[in-house]
């Protein structure tokens, strides 16, 4: 099949005398068939914890490495960001911060989830992360 995905956006910024919109339309995104394709998906709370805490997604592994996620913070209170990144050399480098209610879809390169486990963490308090991660060789 071809076309399984399917995301759309628009982004419109209007502050003070700053106005613009930007509409780069439709993809489509095909998703292998067979045994290659698994995801995961769920809500974890999180903590402050320096090094975060591992993603719970024990469907992946490395074989089915990169492909399609969703996160979304469900928080509510201001201070509650959610970082989602990997640790490396015992530090913790976020590369996506979610304020609360914000959401981010994307594709994940081929490092994740299996060969280097995706972080999450909270920068206060103890919000969700909801999660969705479509894999393999997307």
């Amino acid at each position: 099949m071809a076309g399984e995905i399917t995301m759309a956006a628009q982004i419109s910024c209007l502050a003070t005398n700053f106005n613009e919109v930007i509409n780069p339309g439709q993809i489509s995104i095909d998703l292998p068939s067979g045994p290659v394709l698994t995801g995961d998906s769920g809500l974890q709370t999180l903590s402050t914890a320096s090094t975060g805490a591992d993603l719970n997604v024990g469907n992946l592994s490395n074989s089915q490495d990169g492909g399609i996620y969703y996160f979304r913070n469900t928080g509510t209170v201001a201070s509650q960001n959610i970082e989602v990144g990997e640790v490396i050399g015992g530090v913790f480098y976020a590369w996506l911060l979610l304020l609360p209610g914000e959401f981010s879809v994307g594709r994940l390169s081929s490092r994740y989830p299996g060969a280097n486990a995706l972080r999450v963490r909270s920068t206060a308090g103890t919000p969700a992360i909801q999660y969705r991660i479509f894999a393999g060789a997307l």
